[in-house]
């Protein structure tokens, strides 16, 4: 849980250990249902988390794309239209950032973390 755009809102980012995806990753509303099952019973303020992100009108794991994005729209510029060359340096730049987060990933017990 973290604080964004100057404290005036609140993200939080569960993260759970699972096996690949048995759902639609762009139904919003299954993604929900599958992070409120995989975090029932955890306890301290995840149910009032979980309840207010139900309620969020913005609900999107974005961030590591926004950030994927900004990297590679800086190489795609550097690169003057070598999109090859751009696509390389942006593997190259965000290997391990992505490494780092899977990592995370891969670490995590089958409840949600203990950064919560």
């Amino acid at each position: 849980m973290f604080g964004a755009r100057d404290d005036t809102e609140v993200r939080v980012a569960p993260h759970f250990a699972c096996g690949p995806p048995a759902y639609d990753r762009h139904d919003v509303a299954e993604h929900e249902r599958v992070v409120a099952e995989h975090c029932a019973g955890t306890g301290w303020e995840v149910p009032r988390l979980l309840r207010r992100t139900a309620a969020a009108d913005d609900v999107r794991g974005t961030s590591q794309a926004l950030i994927g994005a900004y990297v590679l729209a800086g190489e795609l510029a550097a690169a003057d239209g070598r999109y090859t060359e751009a696509f390389a340096a942006c593997e190259r730049e965000m290997r391990g950032f992505v490494d780092g987060h899977q990592r995370i990933g891969r670490g995590m017990p089958s409840g949600i973390s203990s950064t919560l």
